[in-house]
């Protein structure tokens, strides 16, 4: 009686473990979309995780915000264009409205825009990973208290290349960021990194990160900041700015020959995002659990 009892009492610990070993299972989709209204159903109905696939180039009618939740939207190589005029407001494509608010694009094009191609604000986070923005009238990116991480960038046709800004209306302490995490492009030298000076900006200070891994950095030289290249060359040098600069300062000498040179693969294949696959950990843990109780069984038995 007492041996039915501890198996009992055995089995019941194994359970509660088994279910606590087991991963959580995501309810994150993987939606694919072809025009403007499939687009921002999306968007709108996305939770965190959503992966969202462009199969088509779709052109938009106004601009898109992301609030209050982290989204991926894989380009598949095609594009998002602005099908609308004005600069009466947020005309940006796309933009990360708030802290918690993530936009990850994906081998994808953004373009035409009246002002701004992306916009990361007030706390807003934008991962540009095989982004190409063109073609945007006043640029191609605005950090405004936002942050926006570089791992793979294009710059072509824009008016000014990454402006760091943050507007009077921003009343949190978040200041406008810039991670350099791989790689940028321009077609141009002139205003790659923008330090906006209008006067409707309330910029104090700004942050830039440099990860070991990045091809290009981004530093402090006097009150501008540099682009430079795995040489230490600068390729890009900003407009000057009387904001705080949290950034490591640039030095004007090459590595050693011999010093090995950081390289960042950013291939599609390297930052492939996929939905949880829960079949195989369950199976897993359920042979696990399996195994673990029969030798369990099989010790009492032979203890009695």
């Amino acid at each position: 009686m007492k041996s039915k009892l501890n198996i009992k009492k055995i089995l019941g610990v194994m359970l509660i473990m088994g279910l606590l070993m087991i991963p959580n299972i995501s309810n994150a989709t993987e939606k694919s979309v072809n025009d403007e209204s499939t687009l921002t159903s999306a968007i709108s109905s996305a939770v965190d995780g959503d992966v969202i696939n462009l199969t088509q180039d779709i052109t938009i009618t106004a601009p898109i915000e992301v609030a209050g939740k982290s989204i991926t939207i894989n380009g598949n190589g095609f594009s998002i264009i602005a099908g609308y005029t004005g600069t009466s407001g947020n005309k940006t494509i796309l933009s990360a409205v708030s802290t918690g608010s993530v936009i990850k694009l994906k081998n994808i094009t953004l373009k035409n825009s009246p002002k701004y191609g992306v916009q990361a604000y007030d706390g807003g986070k934008i991962i540009l990973n095989q982004v190409t923005l063109s073609n945007n009238a006043y640029g191609g990116v605005l950090v405004n208290g936002g942050v926006i991480e570089i791992i793979n960038l294009s710059l072509t046709g824009n008016k000014t290349g990454i402006e760091i800004s943050k507007s009077q209306s921003i009343t949190s302490n978040n200041q406008p960021t810039v991670i350099m995490n791989g790689k940028l492009t321009s077609d141009t030298a002139d205003n790659v990194i923008y330090l906006a000076n209008d006067p409707n900006d309330n910029t104090d200070k700004f942050i830039i990160e440099n990860t070991d891994a990045s091809e290009n950095k981004i530093l402090a030289s006097g009150n501008k900041v540099v682009v430079t290249d795995q040489n230490n060359n600068v390729l890009y040098t900003s407009n000057e700015t009387d904001a705080e600069l949290d950034v490591e300062d640039y030095e004007e000498k090459h590595p050693e020959v011999n010093e090995p040179e950081n390289t960042i693969d950013n291939t599609v294949e390297d930052n492939n995002i996929e939905n949880p696959k829960t079949g195989d950990p369950i199976i897993f843990y359920g042979i696990l659990g399996i195994v673990s109780l029969i030798g369990i069984v099989y010790t009492i038995r032979k203890n009695n």
